[in-house]
């Protein structure tokens, strides 16, 4: 545990530091996790439609529940975030409700158009990079694709699939500040107490690159300028090789059986 917490160092710090609700989101990602472990599939949809209506970042995440089929903690999972959604705007009534609503999507547009030229995840390289528009759309959905294939490997592993659904959403966000990434957290939990059937040493090796990307430990003025283009999207060029160690071991996995409907 100690080890994964250091691996989301800087991210994690930031947090507090702004006084954001990442943490606050990590925590029912991991009640989410928990919950479908013991077998609660409808308590684990709950926690993370309580996490949607907080903020949209986690909504990606049902993707879990929609590979694996768990249909009723997809549903409940939908219930709990849309019902909370309107209930936060019954106070605006009817009319202020789709005022509201115009408002935050107009907000939120705007934001996205100013926010991607920071962002910590894949649309953020079109600034960093000036890749074209196409070659995000094709990592997007090369990164999206492989997540779904490697959660279908998941249904037994309930924190690896959790963990690619989490760090799937944050590389997909259009904005992704460095705090997104305490969702990471969960795959490192995953990353280091599994037992893949890669090869340790490259495997180690990769991993061992992920952490100190994830961690931030050289945005403190530890860069080599000649990396400069590792540090401009540094915890996006971590999060992804996390992403794609993870997806490798649940692909060389034994493929689990399928559930009973």
């Amino acid at each position: 545990m100690a080890i994964a917490v250091a691996a989301v160092g800087k991210p994690l710090q930031s947090n507090f530091e702004h006084l954001n609700i990442t943490p606050i989101l990590l925590a029912l990602v991991l009640a989410t996790a928990a919950e479908l472990r013991a077998g609660r599939e409808t308590r684990a949809g709950a926690w993370l439609g309580l996490a949607t209506a907080i903020k949209a970042l986690p909504a990606l995440m049902f993707l879990y529940f929609i590979c694996t089929g768990r249909w009723r903690g997809l549903l409940v999972g939908v219930a709990v975030a849309g019902g909370l959604t309107l209930g936060a705007m019954l106070p605006y009534g009817p009319a202020g409700a789709v005022h509201a609503v115009l408002d935050w999507a107009r907000l939120a547009r705007e934001a996205a158009t100013l926010g991607t030229a920071g962002s910590q995840s894949i649309p953020g390289f079109a600034t960093f990079f000036g890749w074209p528009a196409a070659a995000i759309a094709a990592l997007s959905l090369t990164c999206l694709g492989a997540g779904a294939l490697a959660i279908r490997r998941s249904i037994d592993a309930h924190l690896d699939g959790i963990a690619i659904a989490a760090l799937a959403a944050v590389l997909l966000s259009p904005i992704a500040w460095l705090y997104y990434h305490t969702l990471a957290l969960p795959a490192w939990l995953a990353a280091l107490t599994g037992h893949p059937a890669a090869p340790a040493r490259p495997r180690r090796a990769a991993l061992w690159i992920a952490g100190v990307l994830t961690s931030g430990v050289l945005t403190f003025g530890l860069y080599p300028r000649w990396l400069w283009f590792i540090s401009a999207a540094n915890y996006t060029w971590g999060s992804l090789l996390l992403f794609a160690i993870l997806v490798l071991d649940r692909l060389r996995s034994p493929q689990p059986v399928p559930r009973s409907p």
